[in-house]
């Protein structure tokens, strides 16, 4: 308690017995303090109890009131245990503000929920981590597996938590059961984030979902009452048959904005596929992801977009999604059997009602493959000029009749052929946070993937 920790440098394996809670290089608690400068080398932790040992950080176990740390790295670490495990820090549970900046982790975590590189998770404190890099590998046999950080934030309270300038380039893995399909929440920054924004961040993630493994994302799993904004997804999907998967965030819940990101690399799953986002569950509530930009391939079997994959839950308020950028190469909907669902350019499949689509763009060299057939993703030229959705009109594509399929309202935007910056200056996009003097925009002000 009220302690200052400076320069410490620790080498330590030690083998938990069962029912070990609360365990770390240097600290197991931390009730209030400090920790600058200090090093975690070759940390070896080994539980040898099922479903008994929790609580487990590279360097501190759980922190429960003020503290900060402070330029601090842990290296080649291997953390096994159950749940609430973190590269750096293991779990978070105070009402007082907790800072972790210019921290970096490397090395594996495996256990079964709670996973994170630098912070396993967190309860309703106000967090804030910044400036912070991970190259661990993530193995996880349940939920809520983060590159930086498992689970952020509590959706029962207002306090607010954030995550900013921080990388991850290491490995997330699902290693659970094929039985049953399972919301795993895995995301390349956070795998659930409440309350948090989430800004210049980047994921270079390996992501590896198994077929049962639903909602998956290059930066967030799953995102309520968040804000994710000037965050770029360059990584990959090493495992192509996921479902709800995206490049910036899967689920989007509640009062929820996805602005201003940057989707550079290819997006693969089965069914709910975007290159943005992968679905969205409303409420009563405003939503925006507008100024958003996608340069990869989107492929999957069914409910695929190049931004947005399915649209599909009733929203009294509304659901907003204008300004966004569709360039990437292809959107490919693989139709395997009956029951198979839509794809769209811009938005895979469009059920319910609230939302408001206008203004987003793809580029008009778009190969759109949907089943066996090669199409022309066009409206009808007035809806195609405008780029805006009906959800009172069962939209198609020119010369290409899918029969019962387009009760699933598929939406395909406006085709462009100006390049993506000159659109982007048109569209108003923030130059703060563009830079749009190449033929792509670049997000501005991104950290250095170490």
């Amino acid at each position: 308690n009220n302690v200052r920790v400076l320069g410490c440098r620790i080498e330590t394996r030690c083998i938990l017995r069962s029912g070990s809670v609360g365990f770390g290089s240097i600290a197991g608690t931390s009730m209030r303090g400090r920790f600058t400068e200090c090093e975690s080398k070759s940390v070896r932790i080994v539980c040898n109890g099922e479903k008994t040992c929790n609580i487990i950080g590279g360097s501190i176990g759980r922190i429960t009131g003020t503290t900060s740390v402070i330029g601090t790295k842990v290296s080649d670490v291997s953390l096994d245990g159950y749940s609430y495990i973190g590269g750096l820090v293991a779990y978070v549970n105070t009402k007082d503000e907790v800072h972790i900046e210019n921290c970096s982790s490397a090395g594996s975590v495996k256990g079964y929920s709670y996973l994170g590189g630098i912070l396993g998770a967190t309860g309703s404190c106000p967090v804030t981590i910044t400036e912070c890099t991970s190259a661990v590998n993530v193995k996880g046999l349940s939920v809520r597996l983060g590159g930086i950080v498992g689970s952020i934030g509590d959706n029962t309270t207002s306090t607010r938590s954030e995550i900013s300038r921080c990388c991850f380039n290491g490995v997330i893995e699902d290693i659970g059961s094929e039985t049953s399909n399972t919301n795993k929440y895995i995301g390349g920054i956070a795998g659930v984030s409440y309350n948090t924004v989430v800004t210049l961040c980047r994921s270079a993630a390996t992501l590896k979902p198994r077929f049962r493994t639903l909602v998956v994302a290059g930066v967030v799993g799953y995102a309520s009452r968040s804000d994710v904004t000037r965050c770029q997804w360059e990584g990959s999907y090493a495992v192509t048959d996921a479902q709800i998967v995206a490049g910036i965030v899967s689920t989007i819940v509640d009062k929820t904005t996805v602005c201003n990101n940057a989707s550079i690399s290819d997006v693969s799953g089965s069914y709910t596929v975007g290159g943005v986002f992968s679905t969205v569950n409303s409420g009563n509530y405003v939503q925006e992801v507008s100024d958003n930009l996608f340069i990869g391939k989107a492929c999957g079997v069914g409910a695929v977009g190049a931004i947005g994959g399915r649209m599909g839950v009733k929203n009294t308020t509304s659901f907003t999604v204008d300004g966004n950028l569709a360039y990437g190469a292809s959107v490919i909907s693989d139709r395997v059997g009956t029951g198979s669902r839509s794809a769209g350019a811009i938005i895979g499949e469009c059920d319910g009602s609230g939302y408001v689509l206008y203004d987003n763009y793809r580029i008009d060299s778009m190969v759109f493959i949907d089943g066996t057939e090669t199409c022309n993703p066009r409206f009808t030229s007035a809806y195609d000029q405008e780029g805006k959705w009906s959800n009172d009109r069962k939209l198609n594509w020119d010369g290409y009749d899918v029969g019962s399929w387009t009760s699933y309202h598929p939406y395909h935007g406006v085709a462009s052929t100006e390049g993506a910056s000159i659109l982007a200056g048109k569209l108003g996009w923030n130059t703060d946070y563009w830079d749009l003097s190449t033929d792509i925009p670049i997000l501005k002000g991104l950290p250095e993937m170490l």
